[in-house]
């Protein structure tokens, strides 16, 4: 176990005090001791807009599944599209490596909105 006294141990003592900055942690509690009305308001708002959410979900879960499912077949045919008619846009370079890319990219994400 290492001394007290030992200039090694002071110095490390130094340097966590010196990280710490505990005027700024001090800063940080009194700030939430004073305000700590506004944070249990806030909590609560945030609480009774949470429930009100599960309740629109659980009344419009058939709904919901069937924006997500058809907005993600939008997304997937739109990156696709994207893809396909910027393949020609290779900046006038002579390999059709980035042509080819895209238009494989293209083809993969058609086939993830058939699959879906």
């Amino acid at each position: 176990m290492p001394d007290k006294d030992d200039p090694t141990v002071k110095s490390a003592y130094d340097d966590i005090w010196g990280y710490l900055d505990i005027e700024t942690i001090t800063g940080y509690i009194n700030d939430v001791a004073y305000s700590w009305a506004v944070i249990l308001i806030g909590f609560f708002i945030a609480f009774i807009f949470c429930i009100i959410f599960m309740y629109l979900v659980e009344w419009f879960a058939a709904v919901l599944a069937w924006i997500c499912i058809i907005g993600s077949i939008a997304c997937l045919i739109g990156l696709g599209c994207y893809f396909w008619f910027t393949a020609d846009d290779t900046n006038g370079s002579a390999d059709n490596d980035e042509e080819s890319y895209n238009k494989t990219w293209a083809i993969l994400f058609w086939i993830g909105a058939a699959l879906i």
